[in-house]
């Protein structure tokens, strides 16, 4: 995963810039997943609880909200599961046969597993805007849960850092300015109500499959 990830980095780096230094093979692939990334931030648009979310002031979260957010992990891996695991299985067997052949992989074949990833994005987006709607859920709810309940279960939550990339893509357009970066983002810093360490234990072992979509912004 490591590996993939400095890949996008490049890949988001390349956009940012433009061809400047970099070779035209790279910069056109590169290209290549505006595209979804884009779709990918537009679908934003699909949610239909558009209300203003005022987070608790004790930051504590409810019964309901830990089980809403809990039934879209639930949604997401009815849906995604099997293309997630087909997923991982495709990086294993790249992994082996690197390691059976002594070598690193190859541009092409870090680009292969980036364009897989890229068209998982835009499913995995589409089918979580699909259950936020199913839970009533409007996105600065639930990213405000999502981040207490990580918090609660003691998790660190590595999260790609696409909402933030594809904010800048619309701000500037293809190939302006853009000076986030791939990050772990820590769930919150915030001190952590027994309340929530109490309703998330029970799901903890779950979650830690859950993790998954996380990384990719969901």
């Amino acid at each position: 995963m490591k590996k993939v990830l400095i890949a996008l980095a490049v890949v988001f780096g390349v956009m940012a810039i433009g061809v400047g230094t970099c070779s035209y093979y790279v910069f056109s692939k590169a290209r290549a997943f505006i595209a979804p990334l884009q779709q990918y931030a537009a679908i934003d648009k699909n949610g239909t609880n558009t209300s203003k979310f005022s987070p608790p002031a004790n930051g504590e979260l409810t019964e309901a909200m830990v089980k809403r957010f809990m039934a879209v992990q639930e949604s997401m891996t009815t849906k995604l599961g099997p293309t997630v695991n087909a997923l991982k299985e495709k990086q294993d067997e790249l992994q082996k046969r690197q390691n059976d052949e002594h070598r690193q992989a190859s541009p092409t074949e870090d680009f292969a597993v980036i364009t897989d990833m890229m068209k998982f994005i835009v499913v995995a987006k589409n089918a979580w805007a699909e259950a936020l709607n199913q839970q009533h859920f409007s996105i600065d709810e639930y990213y405000w849960v999502r981040g207490r309940v990580y918090a609660a279960a003691g998790m660190t939550l590595e999260d790609m850092g696409l909402r933030n990339f594809t904010e800048a893509l619309k701000n500037s357009g293809a190939g302006g300015d853009f000076t986030g970066k791939i990050t772990n983002e820590i769930a919150s810093n915030e001190p952590v109500p027994d309340r929530n360490r109490e309703l998330v234990a029970p799901y903890v072992a779950k979650m830690k499959d859950w993790a998954v979509y996380g990384f990719f912004g969901l």
